[in-house]
C-alpha cells in the first residue's frame, strides 16, 4: 500500500465551509452554506484514495462489529487492490478519537477482523488507520 499518510495529502477544492464551534467546541448556529463538520477532511481522503492505482474507496459510515459484538462506526474504508479493507477515521482539527474508538482499533487485525453489519454486513476490515487532516 505504500505510505498510509498519503491518503490524507491530496488537495480538495472546498465548496464551502464548516459549521463553526465556540471556544467550548459546541457547534454554532448555521447562517446557510456551512457543510457538516469534518466532511471536507474527508473528501480530500477518499480523493487521495482513489489516486492511488487499484485502491477504491468506501465512502460515509462503514459500521462493523468485533468478536466481542462492541460497535464501531468508521467514517468510511480504503480497499487495496488485493481486496482487503481497512477502517478509515479522519480527524480534522484539535478532534482526537475517543478511548472506545482507539480500543476497538487496537483490536482489529488480519486474524481478528471486525465484521461488517448493516448495509456493510460481511465486509471484513483488517485494519484500522488513523488519518489527521
Amino acid at each position: 500500500m505504500g505510505s498510509n499518510s498519503d491518503f490524507g495529502r491530496s488537495t480538495f477544492a472546498a465548496k464551502g465551509t464548516e459549521q463553526g464551534r465556540d471556544a467550548l467546541g459546541r457547534f454554532l448556529p448555521k447562517s446557510g452554506g456551512e457543510v457538516v463538520p469534518g466532511s471536507m477532511a474527508e473528501q480530500s481522503v477518499w480523493n487521495a484514495v482513489r489516486q492511488k492505482p487499484g485502491w477504491n474507496v468506501i465512502e460515509g459510515r462503514v459500521s462493523v462489529r468485533n468478536p466481542a459484538g462492541d460497535l464501531r462506526i468508521y467514517d468510511g474504508a480504503a480497499v487495496s487492490p488485493r481486496g482487503r479493507v481497512i477502517g478509515l477515521e479522519v480527524k480534522s482539527g484539535g478532534a482526537t478519537r475517543t478511548g472506545s474508538q482507539s480500543a476497538f482499533d487496537a483490536g482489529v487485525n488480519t486474524f481478528n477482523p471486525a465484521i461488517g453489519v448493516g448495509g456493510n454486513a460481511g465486509l471484513e476490515v483488517g485494519r484500522s488507520l488513523l488519518i489527521r487532516r
